[in-house]
C-alpha cells in the first residue's frame, strides 16, 4: 500500500503503524543504495493506536461519568539500546 504513495507522490518518508507488505522496506533499501533520499519508519501496531485509544477512553469517561473506563498503556514492543 505504501509503494504507490512513494512512487506517485515522490515521497521521501513514510511513517506507518504497521504494514502488510514486505516490499516497502526492501524498496526503501534499494532506493537508498541508488542514492535516493527515501526513508521508512515503522511505529508498530499498538504504539500507533495508543493515542487514539487514550482519547477514546477520555471521551467515554466524559460521556458516561458513572461507567468505569480505564486506558491501559501497553509496554512498547521495541526498545532502542
Amino acid at each position: 500500500m505504501a509503494l504507490p504513495l512513494l512512487k506517485d507522490y515522490n515521497l521521501d518518508l513514510v511513517i506507518a503503524g504497521e504494514g502488510p507488505e514486505w516490499e516497502t522496506p526492501e524498496y526503501i533499501r534499494d532506493a537508498v543504495h541508488q542514492g535516493k533520499n527515501k526513508a521508512y519508519i515503522a511505529l508498530g501496531h499498538a504504539e500507533s493506536e495508543e493515542p487514539g485509544m487514550k482519547e477514546l477512553a477520555e471521551r467515554l469517561q466524559e460521556q458516561f461519568p458513572g461507567l468505569p473506563v480505564h486506558f491501559i498503556r501497553e509496554k512498547p514492543l521495541f526498545h532502542i539500546l
